[in-house]
């Protein structure tokens, strides 16, 4: 099925802006971290979907990790907690008694590769 590529580059453009806005409410009103945190999660997905594909929207990334440096200013702990679920960031495999340590590098180490 053909992909029209106007409206993906419209619709990453939509959640691009969509994700700035909430980094300047966060940045603004860091109170409000708990009533939006479903978008808050949202962002997450983000980064755990597009992260993952052959080309990512290397702007889209920077966006949402803007916006999760905003969080991590004051909850530092759901912002870590939820960007190691997302498999962006590198990390270990194995190293259980006996076996060597492997890292992956995560999502973020093939973005930059």
């Amino acid at each position: 099925h053909a992909v029209n590529l106007g409206a993906e580059i419209e619709s990453l453009s939509r959640v691009a802006s969509i994700v700035q806005l909430i980094e300047q409410m966060l940045a603004t009103d860091p109170s409000l971290s708990d009533s939006i945190a479903p978008l808050l999660e949202r962002i997450f997905k983000i980064i755990q979907k597009v992260g993952s594909s052959p080309n990512p929207p290397q702007n889209l990334i920077k966006l949402c990790v803007d916006c999760i440096t905003v969080v991590a200013r004051n909850n530092p702990e759901h912002a870590w907690s939820g960007l190691q679920q997302t498999g962006f960031l590198p990390h270990a495999l194995g190293g259980t008694k006996g076996d060597s340590l492997h890292v992956s590098p995560g999502n973020f180490g093939h973005v930059l590769s």
